[in-house]
């Protein structure tokens, strides 16, 4: 008690402290918890919008995995299907290309959060298109994100070369 009264002034400044920190992290704590409970109603009733996304792409077309898919499984997908159009000493996923998978990549990738995001869809749009003529350079793109050594492509398959890959894979290619 003696300090205290010898020190009414820097008692004073503590408690003074005290109380506006104690209001600011109040306020702080009510502004982020209000944003929180807004983020959570909205995701618990989505849009129309967004239901319709849901049923878009309900099935994966490549049968493996659901629909949330992850950027492996992205990358995974893309460099795969890149197989069928490019020239490289080894390739080790085949996925046969289809619009169908595409379209669902596509469709993915736009309603997701995606680091390399508009790769993906720079490559898919253009594949969308039927212009596979950068298709070595995509799979280089993919290849290089998932820290390839082995298999950079070289070049874009004639299409000769592509039926004949596809009859060399057609028991491997998904």
């Amino acid at each position: 008690m003696l300090w205290l009264k010898q020190h009414k002034a820097l008692a004073a400044i503590a408690v003074t402290v005290f109380i506006c920190v104690s209001i600011l992290t109040y306020i702080f704590l009510d502004m982020f918890m209000s944003e929180n409970t807004k983020e959570f109603k909205s995701e618990k009733t989505p849009s129309s919008q967004e239901v319709n996304v849901q049923v878009e792409i309900s099935e994966n077309p490549f049968g493996d995995k659901g629909v949330d898919l992850s950027e492996k499984d992205i990358q995974n997908y893309i460099h795969g299907m890149s197989h069928q159009k490019v020239k490289a000493d080894e390739k080790w996923i085949h996925y046969f290309i289809t619009e169908e998978r595409i379209q669902f990549l596509i469709d993915v990738v736009e309603n997701g959060d995606y680091k390399h995001k508009d790769l993906y869809l720079d490559i898919l749009s253009r594949w969308k298109d039927g212009d596979f003529s950068q298709a070595d350079q995509d799979h280089n793109e993919i290849w290089r994100l998932q820290g390839g050594t082995v298999g950079k492509a070289t070049g874009v398959l004639t299409k000769e070369e592509e039926e004949a890959y596809l009859e060399k894979y057609k028991k491997v290619l998904k």
